[in-house]
């Protein structure tokens, strides 16, 4: 049991029966208790199994935990470790808002990347939590010293260091960086169709049937076009704002759907085969619905 120790990196030998341990996967240990190491399984949940079902990696596997920011020696860029084994890490590029996946299996050499921990400030811990913001423990009516500055512990009896650190005795949690909220995504405008009219006098006068451009850029180059062909006049560039419309009213009958469309003919028409009203008739019966009825007459929607 000596040979564990909180932070080691191990690898399973056997696999659980229940598969949350799996033999050869690595795994980091959190805590050594009553002959078990604790670890994240496969589930991405805090578990604990036999001391005896590991073995410890290599020191030189061990330097760099995944999660751990580092950089390449020599080199201001940072990288998060993705994955050890094998005395190698592989990592992606860390840009503070987003990362990219470096070349595939590609190893690198490192210098650790120190975290400077402040107060006030929010982190990540090595299982992707938000803890703080940072204050500094109290204990025996005394700051607390940083003895560990990547792992501020929180004690029941003296206070806390890190709000949302691990509710430990002597436990601790890895904060690996700094939180950084990840950026609020503005959307994009939404393009909207316009025209292009002559202006006169401060007034615009569109063509009867004008071009709608699908948006404000191209009609703008349309308008800027039609200056330089007629110099002197002006143009301007109409954007569609807002709409605005009512459904169409429904009617029992067919007559009376002609009638509202302004067909009048054809309204008397249908009126007369319908019914065998004469045209006199017909033409007043549909004159004076139109006139009284029509708003009556409607299916509500």
């Amino acid at each position: 049991m000596g040979k564990f120790k909180v932070g080691d990196r191990v690898r399973a030998i056997h696999s659980s029966s229940l598969g949350l341990f799996l033999t050869g996967h690595e795994y980091e240990v959190l805590a050594v208790r009553h002959e078990k190491i604790t670890a994240i399984n496969e589930h991405g949940q805090r578990d604990s199994w036999g001391a005896d079902h590991f073995e410890l990696l290599p020191v030189a596997a061990q330097t760099f935990k995944v999660g751990d920011r580092v950089r390449t020696e020599g080199w201001s860029r940072f990288y998060e470790v993705v994955r050890v084994g094998d005395g190698h890490i592989w990592v992606k590029l860390y840009d503070g808002n987003s990362s990219k996946e470096s070349t595939a299996g590609k190893t690198f050499e490192f210098e650790a990347a120190p975290l400077k921990i402040e107060a006030g400030k929010y982190y990540r811990t090595r299982d992707g939590r938000k803890v703080g913001p940072i204050v500094v423990a109290q204990g025996n009516g005394k700051p607390w010293p940083w003895k560990d500055a990547t792992r501020p512990f929180y004690y029941r009896e003296t206070g806390y260091s890190c709000p949302g650190a691990a509710d430990l005795h002597n436990d601790a949690d890895d904060l690996i960086a700094e939180w950084i909220d990840e950026p609020v995504k503005v959307a994009a405008p939404v393009a909207k169709p316009a025209i292009v009219a002559l202006i006169e006098n401060g007034q615009p006068k569109p063509s009867v049937a004008p071009f709608v451009h699908a948006n404000e850029t191209l009609a703008a180059k349309e308008a800027t076009r039609l200056a330089n062909l007629q110099k002197g006049k002006e143009f301007g560039v109409y954007v569609l704002t807002q709409k605005a419309s009512e459904p169409a009213p429904s009617y029992k009958h067919e007559w009376q759907r002609f009638a509202a469309k302004g067909e009048k003919i054809s309204a008397i028409k249908e009126l007369r085969s319908v019914t065998g009203l004469g045209l006199r008739a017909a033409k007043d019966a549909v004159e004076y619905w139109i006139a009284h009825d029509e708003p009556y007459s409607r299916i509500a929607a």
